[in-house]
Protein backbone atom coordinates (compact mmCIF):
# COMPACT_ATOMS: atom_id res chain seq x y z
CA UNK A 1 0.00 0.00 0.00
CA UNK A 2 3.04 2.49 1.08
CA UNK A 3 4.88 1.87 -2.35
CA UNK A 4 1.40 2.42 -3.93
CA UNK A 5 1.30 5.96 -2.53
CA UNK A 6 4.41 7.02 -3.24
CA UNK A 7 3.78 6.20 -6.69
CA UNK A 8 0.76 8.12 -6.80
CA UNK A 9 2.89 10.80 -5.01
CA UNK A 10 5.63 10.58 -7.93
CA UNK A 11 3.07 10.68 -10.73
CA UNK A 12 1.27 14.16 -9.02
CA UNK A 13 -2.28 11.66 -8.66
CA UNK A 14 -2.48 12.86 -4.81
CA UNK A 15 -4.75 15.78 -4.56
CA UNK A 16 -7.80 16.86 -2.38
CA UNK A 17 -9.45 13.97 0.11
CA UNK A 18 -7.13 10.98 -1.73
CA UNK A 19 -3.97 12.79 -0.69
CA UNK A 20 -5.48 13.70 2.97
CA UNK A 21 -5.70 10.36 3.31
CA UNK A 22 -3.21 8.97 1.97
CA UNK A 23 -0.95 11.24 4.01
CA UNK A 24 -2.86 10.54 7.64
CA UNK A 25 -2.11 6.84 7.03
CA UNK A 26 1.63 7.46 6.40
CA UNK A 27 1.88 9.58 9.76
CA UNK A 28 -0.37 7.16 11.67
CA UNK A 29 2.01 4.09 10.59
CA UNK A 30 4.96 6.49 11.75
CA UNK A 31 3.61 7.58 14.95
CA UNK A 32 1.79 4.72 16.20
CA UNK A 33 4.10 1.98 14.48
CA UNK A 34 7.87 3.63 14.01
CA UNK A 35 7.35 2.82 10.68
CA UNK A 36 9.98 4.36 8.43
CA UNK A 37 10.32 4.35 4.60
CA UNK A 38 14.42 4.79 3.76
CA UNK A 39 16.09 4.84 0.84
CA UNK A 40 17.35 7.49 -1.66
CA UNK A 41 20.23 8.01 -4.52
CA UNK A 42 23.12 9.34 -3.33
CA UNK A 43 23.13 6.74 0.08
CA UNK A 44 25.59 4.68 0.57
CA UNK A 45 25.16 1.31 -0.34
CA UNK A 46 25.03 -0.93 2.54
CA UNK A 47 24.19 -4.63 1.69
CA UNK A 48 22.34 -5.16 5.47
CA UNK A 49 19.43 -2.72 3.82
CA UNK A 50 20.18 -2.45 0.70
CA UNK A 51 19.13 -4.80 -2.29
CA UNK A 52 21.27 -4.23 -5.66
CA UNK A 53 19.08 -4.68 -8.72
CA UNK A 54 21.42 -3.00 -11.32
CA UNK A 55 25.68 -2.24 -10.99
CA UNK A 56 27.48 0.11 -12.78
CA UNK A 57 30.98 1.46 -11.98
CA UNK A 58 32.25 5.32 -12.25
CA UNK A 59 35.54 7.20 -12.16
CA UNK A 60 33.61 9.72 -10.83
CA UNK A 61 32.48 8.16 -7.37
CA UNK A 62 34.90 7.37 -4.29
CA UNK A 63 32.63 4.94 -2.42
CA UNK A 64 29.67 2.38 -3.71
CA UNK A 65 26.20 4.28 -3.51
CA UNK A 66 23.39 4.18 -4.57
CA UNK A 67 22.25 5.85 -7.77
CA UNK A 68 18.90 5.07 -8.41
CA UNK A 69 16.14 4.03 -6.14
CA UNK A 70 13.87 1.44 -7.65
CA UNK A 71 11.74 0.87 -4.54
CA UNK A 72 12.05 2.22 -1.31
CA UNK A 73 13.09 -0.02 1.96
CA UNK A 74 10.87 -0.11 5.16
CA UNK A 75 11.55 -0.80 9.13
CA UNK A 76 10.14 -0.68 12.31
CA UNK A 77 12.54 0.88 14.69
CA UNK A 78 15.79 -0.95 14.06
CA UNK A 79 13.87 -4.01 12.44
CA UNK A 80 14.10 -4.58 8.79
CA UNK A 81 10.88 -5.10 6.96
CA UNK A 82 11.90 -4.64 3.28
CA UNK A 83 15.33 -4.06 1.98
CA UNK A 84 15.53 -0.65 -0.42
CA UNK A 85 15.64 -1.95 -4.05
CA UNK A 86 18.40 0.11 -5.81
CA UNK A 87 20.97 0.65 -8.32
CA UNK A 88 24.53 0.76 -7.36
CA UNK A 89 27.36 2.78 -8.49
CA UNK A 90 31.02 1.54 -7.44
CA UNK A 91 34.36 3.40 -8.35
CA UNK A 92 36.13 2.15 -11.73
Amino acid sequence: MLDYIALARQHGDLEGPAGQIAEKLEQTLKVNFNVDRFGAEGDEFDPQVHEALMHQTSPDVTIEKVNVLIQPGYKVGEKLLRAARVGVISPA
